[in-house]
């Protein structure tokens, strides 16, 4: 609930981190990822290739789909052009 709470003062960086240590852990959950989705959705165009790597492989990790946050992170991909690295693009297309 705090994280909840906390996240519209976090960058979408700090909250592709927060996803990523959730999914590293093996923790899927329900109420983070979601406010996560809400607040990183209207902010994709802000993110680094390193951001998106991050929270596509986060999500996908623990399974949490959202249709909305993916159909995002790829037009934001697209949009980013060649700035990513070779773990950055194994990382997103691994998660899709």
């Amino acid at each position: 609930e705090r994280t909840v709470k906390m996240s519209s003062p976090l960058s979408s960086r700090d909250l592709a981190g927060v996803a990523w240590a959730f999914a590293r852990i093996g923790r899927n959950d329900e109420a983070v990822f979601k406010t996560i989705s809400e607040a990183c959705v209207r902010r994709l165009h802000q993110c680094t290739p390193t951001c998106l790597s991050m929270l596509s492989w986060a999500f996908a990790k623990v399974s949490h789909i959202d249709s909305e946050l993916f159909c995002g992170i790829a037009q934001a991909s697209l949009n980013t052009g060649c700035q990513f690295n070779p773990q950055n693009l194994s990382n997103i297309a691994w998660a899709f």
